[in-house]
């Protein structure tokens, strides 16, 4: 399974990304939207895309509706996460993310979802 993390936090995306090839996943990641859209643009085999939401340049939120707008991406899963307060960053975006994770993240979890969502 190939997954896209995009995380302008270095350290976190060093992190998720080890625990995600951990579990036998293959692993790209983008420091901002904008940088995912072009990794997306480049590559159209990705199952799913991981995202902050609170990032520069581009944030989670406008990643979300850049992609659904695109019909290459628009069946793309994508799973949210974010130390702010969930709710709030739901009623922002008028598209839905597939899941949502309050940070810092259930690897767990997330695992479970990717799984249930890609399969």
């Amino acid at each position: 399974m190939k997954i896209l993390i995009v995380e302008d936090d270095e350290i976190n995306r060093f992190i998720l990304k080890k625990l995600l090839e951990k579990n036998d996943f293959q692993v790209t990641t983008a420091i901002d939207g904008q940088n995912a859209l072009d990794i997306l643009q480049a590559d159209l085999t990705f199952d799913i895309v991981l995202t902050d939401i609170m990032m520069p340049i581009m944030n989670g939120i406008e990643l979300l509706e850049a992609m659904k707008a695109n019909l290459l991406f628009a069946s793309i899963p994508i799973i949210a996460f974010s130390q702010g307060n969930l709710e709030h960053m739901k009623a922002k975006t008028t598209q839905q993310f597939d899941a949502l994770f309050p940070k810092p993240l259930n690897i767990e979890k997330v695992i479970s979802t990717v799984k249930a969502l890609v399969a």
